[in-house]
């Protein structure tokens, strides 16, 4: 026995997977610690990057700011409390970090039990395989302690299921918490529905409102969904006229300013005299019109116009253009879609899921708890045939994608067993002759590095097939992409890197073709050493990446000095950045998988796993509370698809441990007839956990609904637009009644903005001071898009106003004279009545003394 271990030790030590083991663990750890330490000290000196949560969202939503020191921050994550948490970050992200909070709790147990056991087992007296592949299933020698495997694997089984049973339904209190919460209630999206597929005997607010008026309340308004053709391109283009113009202006004012600064009289206010008031001629700023249909510049081309000149004169035009066209929704023709608001929250919920008409595919489908700020407009008017159709279009698509991807990721895959594959092709022989370390560099760090690459490649590609399926919502082209990125990866990750590195590094399949299925039994499990060096990586350097954030720390950096402008300053200071759950979540189930499919098999790889949700953990719950703001909020609605994640990791282990348990050489059938058992048990399960949870995770219960409490009910004598139904309280918009306020209005209206402390923002890497600036997005105003109630479900571009003209004042009264003094001039006259424009204090054009 002595003897055996001596020698398993001695290969264990020269075996290219342990050279390769070693190689990643110490470049994960070092280069994860020093950008660990980098961000330790870079969060204390940017706080724009590392904590906007704390200053840029509204105030009942902020982070408390981290104390000082470098690792200062991990006790405050420590002290977070849950309910702080699903305040502050939204129930989705809140699921999202119990997701990995349960990987934590399940993975610790699991590694608890499996490591101490099963190594031991794998490691003594078995066929002396190569390296740290001798502590894996494919070792064992003798059938009979394989029944610890089984044991093992159905107690991770038994564990498994519990969690998720425990989880869901936690989170279905949370979901009916989020339904029944105050603020969720009165909101919209809480009583609303869109119906799609509307024939045209029922596109009408009569026809509709006699159908849905049966639900408990009635319906309280609909909105009559329309073809807005080429008025989406008209509100665009304003607005980049409207950029233009502010850019012009900046430009202008500048060289005027550098002009009379140099000259005798610096330091006095300019006067009207000269040029065009206060900016002379030749500082007045020109560009040539394209004549072609065609988005950049063509030199030498076109009309050359005076920019600022030309920018008005545009945005007047457009004005009048918009108005007539907003003003007149009627000639705009309807689609297929209608937008139902109820009186209570549950007849939404009702109406979303009742037949409503007689025919097939006739008003399906329905969509529930749909907020205004989620629809994608472009998909309102797809009949249910058709959206079928394009289904079935991006399935085959992405079918056909994920199944050819698999061949540069066995390519990669490959290269984590390039000593093994060079046995099999002769001309990478010159591997085995370099020294370990540098075989082990190139097995254990470039594979999981280049697969990462190949990862992330996806996700643009899946969200452009989920929108010409036709979804109508954004939280639903997120969901689709979670899915197909889970298949991508379930597929590409899990399997194809699993069977690849099985075939690649059993070469005597070559010679013995006959021994395919004992040469897998024991090579299969060796494809571990990979998805080792891998999760390696994604728990360690991929996750001090994420809290380093050294993309957009770069990209602030040279924003810095491109932003000119009042409004670019304020898009690079004034918001927060997101990030999508439907490539995040997948990327971590794809892990959970591959936790539960090794954790028998290969159980070096759960230290690692366990490792990596430890880490993400502390990651995201940093990111979510300081840096990360939320667009929409399905309420929970991705947690659901993350479980039957795991539901499909716990099949595809149990059936990996039935097949090397079928195919033991020493057999081993009472463990092969247990563990088929424990799938059909398993199975069970499932069917009862679909019966038991699936109709609660999107609805709310009639027995939760409070029909005592109605939400703005409709009164009696109510007003229709466009198949609007407004509260008499409310008056009926009229669209054509928009007219823009004049700029000095627009001055006297608003309150005069400090920019200094977007300035300040800018230049000062310390953003201690910035206090102002906490809550400038108030009193800023945006583009003017005020939703009122009777326009919530409106498309945007029949409600829009022309966005306010940010322009910088300064020091010298340059851009005051443009304004008044311009506007006021015989031949501009009626132009500032139609230009709306806000005067911003902007430091970088005080006289320099």
């Amino acid at each position: 026995m002595s003897n055996n271990s001596d020698a398993a030790q001695e290969q264990l030590s020269a075996d290219p997977s342990t050279s390769t083991f070693v190689s990643s663990l110490v470049f994960n750890a070092v280069i994860s610690v020093v950008l660990i330490g980098s961000f330790g000290i870079a969060r204390t000196v940017s706080k724009r990057i590392y904590a906007p949560r704390t200053y840029l969202v509204p105030e009942s939503k902020r982070s408390p700011p981290f104390p000082k020191g470098v690792f200062g921050w991990i006790p405050a994550l420590l002290r977070t409390k849950d309910e702080d948490m699903k305040i502050r970050m939204g129930l989705d992200r809140y699921m999202f970090l119990r997701l990995l909070r349960m990987g934590i709790v399940l993975f610790a147990i699991i590694t608890f039990f499996c490591i101490p056991i099963l190594i031991p087992l794998n490691y003594i007296d078995g066929y002396g395989n190569a390296g740290i592949n001798v502590l894996t299933i494919g070792n064992v020698r003798y059938s009979a302690r394989t029944w610890a495997h089984m044991w093992l694997a159905v107690g991770v089984s038994a564990l498994t299921i519990y969690a998720i049973f425990r989880e869901t339904r936690r989170y279905i209190q949370l979901r009916h918490e989020y339904l029944l919460d105050p603020e969720h209630v009165n909101s919209p999206a809480a009583r609303t529905i869109l119906v799609s597929g509307i024939p045209p005997d029922y596109n009408n607010v009569e026809a509709l409102r006699s159908l849905f008026d049966k639900y408990p309340g009635g319906v309280r308004q609909i909105w009559l969904n329309r073809k807005v053709n080429g008025l989406p391109d008209q509100v665009n283009k304003r607005f980049k006229m409207v950029k233009g113009l502010e850019g012009a202006h900046l430009n202008a004012t500048r060289k005027t300013m550098k002009q009379h600064q140099a000259s005798p009289n610096r330091g006095s206010q300019v006067g009207p005299e000269g040029g065009h008031g206060a900016i002379p001629d030749q500082f007045r700023p020109t560009h040539r019109v394209n004549p072609l249909p065609v988005p950049i510049p063509m030199p030498c081309i076109g009309q050359k116009v005076d920019s600022i000149t030309y920018y008005e004169d545009q945005i007047m035009l457009l004005n009048k253009s918009i108005e007539k066209s907003q003003s007149d929704v009627d000639s705009y023709k309807q689609v297929n879609s209608a937008f139902i608001e109820f009186n209570q929250q549950i007849a939404a919920h009702m109406a979303s899921q009742t037949i409503a008409h007689h025919k097939i595919m006739k008003m399906t489908p329905r969509y529930i708890e749909i907020a205004p700020e989620d629809i994608e407009w472009a998909n309102m008017n797809i009949d249910p045939w058709v959206r079928i159709g394009r289904q079935l279009i991006s399935y085959c698509a992405s079918g056909a994608i994920i199944v050819f991807w698999a061949i540069p990721v066995a390519f990669v895959s490959s290269i984590s067993s390039l000593s093994s594959l060079a046995t099999i092709l002769p001309f990478l022989s010159g591997v085995n002759n370099l020294p370990p370390v540098a075989v082990g560099v190139i097995q254990g760090i470039l594979p999981a590095i280049a697969l990462s690459i190949l990862m992330a490649l996806l996700p643009v590609v899946f969200v452009m097939l989920a929108r010409f399926e036709g979804i109508p919502r954004r939280t639903s082209i997120e969901m689709s992409l979670l899915q197909k990125y889970f298949v991508f990866q379930f597929f590409n990750v899990v399997l194809v890197t699993t069977i690849a590195n099985a075939v690649f590094q059993a070469s005597e399949l070559i010679q013995n073709p006959t021994s395919i299925v004992s040469t897998l039994a024991q090579k299969l499990p060796q494809a571990a050493t990979f998805f080792i060096t891998y999760i390696m990586l994604q728990a360690t350097i991929s996750a001090a990446l994420e809290l380093l954030q050294i993309v957009p720390l770069i990209l602030s950096w040279v924003f810095s000095f491109l932003a000119s402008t009042p409004r670019s300053i304020w898009a690079q200071k004034g918001g927060c950045s997101t990030t999508n759950l439907g490539t995040l979540i997948p990327s971590h189930t794809v892990v959970f998988v591959l936790g539960l499919l090794y954790s028998t098999i290969a159980p070096l790889v759960l230290p690692f796993v366990l490792l990596f949700f430890i880490t993400h953990y502390f990651v995201y719950l940093h990111q979510f509370l300081y840096v990360y703001d939320r667009e929409f909020e399905s309420g929970g609605q991705y947690f659901p698809r993350s479980m039957r994640h795991i539901w499909t990791g716990l099949f595809l282990f149990q059936l990996t441990m039935i097949g090397i348990l079928a195919i033991q050489p020493g057999g081993a059938v009472p463990q092969f007839v247990i563990m088929i058992i424990c799938l059909v048990v398993t199975a069970f399960a499932m069917g009862l956990y679909d019966k038991t949870f699936k109709p609660m995770f999107k609805y709310l219960p009639v027995s939760l609904a409070n029909p005592d409490v109605p939400v703005n009910p409709a009164d009696i004598n109510p007003h229709y637009v466009d198949g609007q139904q407004i509260s008499a309280k409310q008056p009926p918009v009229n669209m054509s009644h928009q007219t823009p306020v004049g700029g000095s209005e627009q001055v006297r209206n608003y309150p005069a903005v400090n920019a200094n402390d977007l300035e300040k923002a800018t230049k000062d890497t310390n953003l201690g001071d910035t206090a102002a600036f906490q809550n400038r997005e108030a009193d800023i105003p945006a583009d003017q898009n005020t939703q009122t109630e009777a326009t919530t479900y409106l498309h945007p571009s029949l409600y829009s106003q022309q966005p306010t003209v940010w322009l910088a004042e300064d020091d010298m009264g340059i851009t005051f004279f443009l304004i008044y003094y311009e506007h006021a001039n015989e031949s501009h006259k009626g132009k500032s009545c139609s230009l709306k424009i806000l005067l911003l204090f902007f430091p970088c054009f005080q006289e320099s003394t």
